[in-house]
């Protein structure tokens, strides 16, 4: 391995970056954006050095390298460098034409772009850097849109530097940037390594030294490696088929959570989420499959740092059967990339509503980790029918949202990390789980508590939509709705997110708490919060027309304009026909619970 210091110039002088294929899309933000920029403009404003960390390489011909690390730094700063370039061209800023020809040639692009991409980037940051190097030319080409989140980053990261540098700097301030870039005052350590092995290990050193690294890229690091050493006549073109396919699954996992507005996909979920799935499915029946599980038992309550310290122990253990370890090697890729493959299957199958059921499990009910991790294996083990879908609903709903635990021992011990060795879903143990911390008795409980704000509220009081549990809860009062077939659609996501809720009996109320059958304002304040008080509005109709009204002067106009059939066709009625009290209150608690306890049945 050579270590080398070099200016920016210097390391892209005569030579051409490639990015490969198993190797992560870009996936750098605003904060890395903006903390590149800041260095920049601090040392051009200081007239000083900037160290810009490592970049790791393994040259391949022709100063043609492959890029082991480094490669998000390295892509922002040629776009950065891009961005420079058109507003430099823009303002006529170039002493000389040969100037602008030296810059686009040492950073850019000679006969070819000076940098190429990876995986989902390739095609449109070609297709990007050209249209805008072509429209800095004069030639009229509009910018490429971006289909998936990756690429909108590439983009975002380009647009924020344009409009920093051509709204905000004047031509002395880029001037100064331009002379920062080409001199020798941008520093990186350059790594070059000449073969494989050496290439793992550098990345290994580098990231274990302070820079960000993620267990999954240490998993892949630590693959290459153990075939190096230990299966020397293996092919590690696996490996990057498999990592590949991986990191494509996973960027078009986050575009679809995007899209979906699915919180926990769009702004938690990360990669090493995918090796916690990966854990609770393989390693049980790795330590049974292999006798070793005595050594390396499994355990359900840990957590990233943990599993990767098991999986290491794992590998470390398999070393003594070459066979063993490079079977386990291809079922752990083969999983890794199935899991991905299957929460991408949820989320295309719930944004093309393939099935009602799964779109309203994944867009609107918004579920718990736990049951993100049940509905992944499941699928992925061809387990998942519309039976155990309601079911896993129902778990999500009784136990992690209206019980508001967590329980883990029997889910994951008895069921989630069972699946692989399994040839059918195991529903009695399933239903043990569900009984034991969802049955009647302890939902109903907690049903009849302080319901305002509980994650599952929304969701349950939406599906009382349907003609079929909303005549249920009306016949208890005596409101036939028979006949009365309403045009409600429960997949519409766009009413669903407009929707809030509301106390049909107000929060503050402007009049004596007798007249409605209470005995004291502390009376009142238990029960406003009951289920039986609550429903959800549209936020619009909320703010304006039901605002601390009492419930006979909200019928008109705000539960009678609600697009929602209980709102606009039960409520309205039960209004009209009794006094809403504290006494109707708690009947229309009660009719709900008996509802709620049919429609999430186990």
């Amino acid at each position: 391995m050579r270590a080398q210091e070099v200016n920016l110039k210097e390391l892209f002088s005569n030579s051409h970056f490639e990015v490969a294929e198993y190797q992560r899309p870009y996936a750098w933000g605003e904060k890395n954006w903006k903390d590149l920029y800041k260095d920049i403009k601090t040392s051009v404003k200081n007239n000083e050095p900037h160290y810009f960390g490592t970049i790791s390489l393994k040259r391949n011909e022709n100063k043609h390298y492959e890029i082991i690390d480094g490669q998000q730094r390295l892509t922002t700063l040629y776009l950065f460098a891009l961005a420079l370039y058109r507003v430099l061209t823009e303002r006529n800023l170039w002493k000389d034409e040969r100037e602008k020809l030296r810059f686009e040639i040492y950073f850019l692009r000679d006969e070819d772009l000076k940098l190429s991409l990876g995986n989902l980037n390739r095609e449109f940051f070609k297709g990007f850097v050209e249209s805008v190097l072509n429209a800095s030319s004069g030639e009229e080409r509009e910018l490429p849109e971006a289909d998936l989140d990756t690429n909108r980053k590439l983009k975002g990261a380009y647009e924020y530097f344009y409009n920093e540098l051509s709204s905000k700097l004047d031509d002395k301030i880029l001037q100064g940037i331009l002379n920062f870039l080409q001199s020798d005052r941008v520093i990186l350590v350059k790594f070059e390594v000449s073969d494989d092995l050496l290439a793992v290990k550098t990345f290994e050193i580098l990231n274990d030294r302070g820079l960000p690294l993620n267990y999954t890229d240490k998993l892949k690091s630590h693959l290459f490696f153990l075939i190096k050493r230990e299966l020397l006549n293996l092919d590690t073109n696996f490996i990057n088929r498999g990592f590949a396919q991986f990191f494509q699954n996973f960027n078009r996992i986050k575009t679809l959570g995007k899209e979906l507005r699915v919180n926990y996909i769009d702004r938690q979920l990360s990669e090493d989420d995918i090796l916690v799935y990966l854990y609770h499915y393989l390693f049980r029946w790795a330590t049974e499959r292999y006798n070793i599980g005595s050594e390396v038992a499994y355990e359900y309550n840990i957590y990233r740092e943990g599993i990767w310290n098991k999986f290491l122990t794992l590998f470390d253990k398999l070393k003594q059967d070459k066979n063993q370890l490079e079977e386990f090697i291809k079922e752990l890729l083969t999983d890794l990339v199935g899991l991905s493959k299957s929460l991408l299957d949820i989320l295309q199958r719930a944004a093309e509503k393939e099935s009602n059921e799964l779109f309203k499990v994944v867009a609107l009910l918004e579920p718990n980790v736990r049951t993100w991790h049940l509905l992944v294996t499941s699928n992925y083990r061809g387990f998942l029918t519309q039976e155990l879908l309601r079911l896993i609903e129902t778990m999500d709903v009784r136990i992690y949202k209206v019980r508001g635990t967590d329980p883990r021992r029997g889910l994951y011990l008895n069921v989630i990390s069972t699946l692989k060795s399994l040839e059918a879903f195991p529903l009695a143990e399933f239903k043990d789980f569900l009984q034991e911390f969802g049955n009647d008795a302890d939902f109903e409980h907690y049903l009849k508590g302080s319901m305002y704000n509980n994650p599952a509220t929304k969701y349950m009081l939406w599906e009382l939509n349907s003609t079929t549990y909303l005549k249920k809860v009306a016949k208890k009062f005596g409101i036939n709705l028979h006949g009365r077939h309403y045009n409600f659609d429960d997949i519409d996501k766009e009413l669903y997110y407009r929707l809030e809720e509301e106390h049909i009996l107000p929060q503050t109320l402007n009049t004596d708490f007798r007249n409605f059958g209470f005995l004291s304002e502390a009376d009142y304040r238990e029960y406003i919060n009951k289920l039986g008080n609550l429903t959800v509005i549209e936020r619009s109709l909320n703010k304006k027309d039901c605002s601390n009204k009492i419930p006979a002067e909200k019928i008109e106009p705000c539960y009678s304009n609600s697009k929602l059939p209980y709102n606009r066709r039960f409520l309205t009625r039960l209004l009209t026909k009794r006094k809403f009290d504290k006494g109707t209150l708690e009947a229309l608690t009660d009719a709900l619970i008996e509802v709620l306890k049919e429609r999430f049945s186990i």
